[in-house]
């Protein structure tokens, strides 16, 4: 299995590796790139069985990008992410028929459905459910502010796309300490995983 996933936001590249490597595990080679230049170069050399790319590495011109993709792809299928709920921007890309369209904000288990259909050979519905559940952003730094010195400094490592086992060589804890130490930052940011986490601090552009 190989996974081209191309967006210029370090973290959600990094949070989307993460999710991929929990549903394939050891099965999957993946790719990522945060310019056009790149991906068109990595698809002229390698075949992909799925391509993620998000809508802010494609020109003004969507969808001659995505034909441009498409046509190097050799149809493998496509996922396109969007920056936001635009309507514009749904109807733009949906008039090309990527194989999936996903707002960036979806909920991990949207995320999952999607990946998981377009993998399988089957077409995923237009989402754009947003994690209702998460802090709304004139939140975030306040619940932030709560956060230990220690856990800005475990967010930061998460956020890097890094394990327990690698925060606690890090950061010379036990890896014990360190689930104590997410725990309690999941709680603090209201979110239910380490995936949502990365997004909130990507999505709100957290300094940590």
């Amino acid at each position: 299995m190989r996974i081209l996933i191309a967006d210029k936001h370090d973290l959600f590249r990094q949070s989307l590796t993460l999710m991929l490597r929990g549903i394939y595990e050891q099965t999957m080679s993946l790719e990522e790139t945060d310019n056009c230049k790149d991906m068109w170069e990595l698809l002229d050399q390698k075949q992909f069985d799925l391509i993620v790319t998000g809508s802010n590495i494609l020109d003004d011109k969507e969808q001659y990008t995505l034909r441009k993709i498409r046509y190097r792809s050799k149809q493998a299928p496509i996922l396109a992410v969007m920056e936001n709920q635009c309507p514009k921007l749904m109807e733009s890309l949906k008039r090309h028929r990527p194989n999936g369209i996903i707002c960036k904000t979806a909920t991990p288990d949207t995320y999952k459905e999607a990946l998981i259909a377009l993998i399988e050979g089957r077409r995923h519905l237009y989402a754009a459910q947003t994690t209702e559940d998460n802090p709304k952003p004139q939140n975030v730094q306040l619940q932030q502010a709560k956060l230990t010195k220690r856990q800005k400094g475990v967010l930061r490592l998460i956020a890097e796309g890094q394990s327990n086992r690698d925060i606690a060589a890090i950061l010379r804890l036990s890896e014990g300490t360190v689930k104590v130490h997410v725990t309690a930052i999941l709680k603090t940011l209201d979110v239910k995983n380490r995936t949502q986490a990365m997004l909130l601090v990507q999505r709100n552009q957290i300094q940590i």
